[in-house]
């Protein structure tokens, strides 16, 4: 049996090394639409791509409801799947609805022409989320490795297609971008229900089924405000700037998703270590130790990408976009600060104070939202940079100390009742 340090480190390294690869298949996909399609559409479609990843990133609260009860045994885990099936197929039927008044909404507001591009971003992202359950099925069972080579399964298919065009000079505009998410991501929702399906088990169980509905809904709204702080940005400028603005921008914080490697691989690692960390005061120690012991280790890989930040983005996405070079300098900063707060984040989840989650979440989002106002219009695109840095790094100090208090109390309550 591995000991905690090394089994976490090998759980880590099988999910950064096949993380590694869907974010280098995500970045190529990238680059070839950024090329093929210039500053301003590339800026259109990054508007798709900020609706279409945050439902995504959302949907995951499914999968920590499957991930908890599956590891509480509160039900069978045929049951618990079923659950996850019905309220994901609910997800896809009510994005699908209300997918187009929201879009008429963001046109009329940031001022866009075409609704179907935002609205695509609403159904592909709901259809993705039925493949997506098979993320919660693996990390609750410990199979890290499947896990990781399911997650490449989208990005694979996507490269695949867009770069096959590419390489066959087929030329691509915004629209067969556009439809190709949608079409690879309903076929792998439609097969993944139906395979699933036969998996799963109805249960009568009223009781479970409200808590696992509420706690989904929960950690959708706590997930929605995590990714919309990072994904908001680019409607901002494309109301204080243009859509050539948000191209370069996006072009510099796309490059940053590289380090989502290594910090959404660690989300991963420590949902089930922190749930096992709060039976004792002891156990949380070793959970803070070794968690921020990879939270330094991944740090210093990014103070690296930092200083080769200047050459990487022009290298990549060619001279137009070399502007974005002292942007994507202080995103890195960010996404350090960020590292740091992964491991706090997660005791909420393990102490399921949820409630107090998202009210953090809120507050950051808030923050950012405040800052795009004061800095985009005087420092541009740069200036959303800096607002995302201040909003990071004043949540990591309120988390901290929230998190610290809940834990003790949780431990005095568990000595109280022993």
């Amino acid at each position: 049996m591995r000991k905690f340090g090394s089994k976490s480190l090998y759980d880590y390294a099988i999910t950064v090394g096949t993380r590694g690869f869907g974010r280098l298949f995500a970045l190529i996909i990238t680059i070839i639409i950024a090329r093929s399609l210039g500053t301003e559409d590339f800026g259109m479609y990054s508007l798709f791509f900020g609706i279409f990843i945050v439902i995504v990133q959302a949907e995951a609260g499914v999968n920590i409801a499957h991930v908890r009860f599956s590891k509480l045994g509160v039900a069978s885990k045929a049951i618990v799947l079923r659950l996850s099936l019905l309220s994901q197929t609910f997800i896809v039927l009510f994005l699908t609805i209300i997918g187009w008044p929201l879009s008429l909404l963001l046109a009329q507001t940031i001022g866009i022409e075409s609704l179907s591009v935002p609205y695509i971003g609403f159904v592909a992202s709901g259809l993705l989320g039925l493949f997506g359950i098979w993320f919660g099925i693996f990390q609750a069972d410990g199979k890290f490795a499947r896990l990781g080579i399911f997650s490449l399964l989208f990005n694979l298919i996507l490269m695949a297609y867009i770069g096959g065009a590419y390489i066959l000079d087929i030329k691509q505009d915004l629209t067969d971008v556009l439809y190709s998410y949608l079409i690879i991501s309903m076929a792998l929702g439609f097969v993944s229900l139906i395979i699933l399906w036969n998996q799963s088990s109805p249960t009568n169980d009223n009781k479970l089924m409200r808590d696992y509905y509420k706690m989904i809904v929960m950690n959708m709204f706590v997930t929605m405000f995590y990714f919309l702080y990072r994904y908001i940005d680019v409607y901002f400028l494309k109301y204080y700037a243009d859509l050539a603005t948000v191209g370069i921008y996006s072009a510099a914080m796309k490059t940053s998703m590289i380090l989502n490697i290594l910090t959404g691989s660690l989300t991963t690692i420590l949902l089930p270590k922190a749930v096992e960390a709060i039976t004792s005061k002891d156990k949380i120690k070793t959970y803070v130790k070794k968690s921020y012991a990879l939270s330094a280790l991944i740090s210093v890989c990014f103070i690296i990408f930092y200083f080769l930040s200047p050459f990487i983005l022009p290298l990549l996405f060619g001279e137009e976009y070399s502007e974005a070079s002292n942007i994507l300098q202080w995103l890195v900063v960010g996404w350090i600060v960020n590292t740091l707060y992964i491991p706090v984040s997660q005791v909420f989840y393990a102490l399921n104070k949820v409630a107090w989650r998202i009210a953090i979440e809120f507050i950051k989002l808030i923050f950012a939202v405040l800052f795009f106002i004061i800095l985009i219009p005087e420092y541009g695109a740069l200036g959303a940079a800096y607002a995302l840095l201040i909003s990071i790094s004043i949540t990591l100090l309120i988390a901290s100390v929230i998190a610290t208090i809940l834990t003790r109390n949780h431990l005095r309550e568990i000595k109280t009742f022993n």
